[in-house]
């Protein structure tokens, strides 16, 4: 399966909260000490392992992307696809765009916006809440 997965407050701790503006050093330094979300990374290390394509979809900044490969790297999740947006882009008018081009099975996020946009892209929307609970509806349509 094609799987999507969010990023801030789906597998890491949110940054959005804490730093008043993107793209800057202060947000991407937030990004960089922000902590995995529990059970976030063996989750999703176990639907590599099974053969999934996991793509990472963000509304974070082009500009993001090496501190948010240093940030997958140092919690040790294996091989993926990084979609970040452009600066001209709405974070939700990005993801429909992508989301629907992708080809996706399964979409992960914490926002429902982005979930109600998702039921009509993916067969499998799933709003964020733990990941034992996505495990759970992984497990339920044969993901896992």
């Amino acid at each position: 399966m094609k799987i999507g997965i969010d990023i801030d407050a789906t597998i890491c701790t949110d940054c959005d909260e804490n730093t008043p503006e993107a793209l800057s050093d202060e947000w991407k330094s937030s990004i960089k000490n922000s902590n995995a979300i529990p059970y976030a990374v063996n989750i999703i290390n176990s639907l590599i392992d099974q053969g999934h394509e996991i793509f990472f979809i963000s509304s974070r900044y082009s500009s993001d992307r090496d501190v948010t490969e240093q940030w997958m790297k140092k919690h040790r999740i294996g091989k993926h696809v990084l979609c970040l947006r452009l600066p001209e882009l709405y974070g939700p008018q990005f993801k429909r765009i992508l989301i629907g081009s992708l080809g996706l099975d399964v979409y992960i996020d914490d926002k429902p916006r982005l979930i109600e946009i998702a039921k009509e892209l993916v067969r499998y929307p799933i709003l964020f809440d733990n990941w034992l609970i996505v495990q759970l509806k992984l497990e339920y349509i044969g993901a896992l």
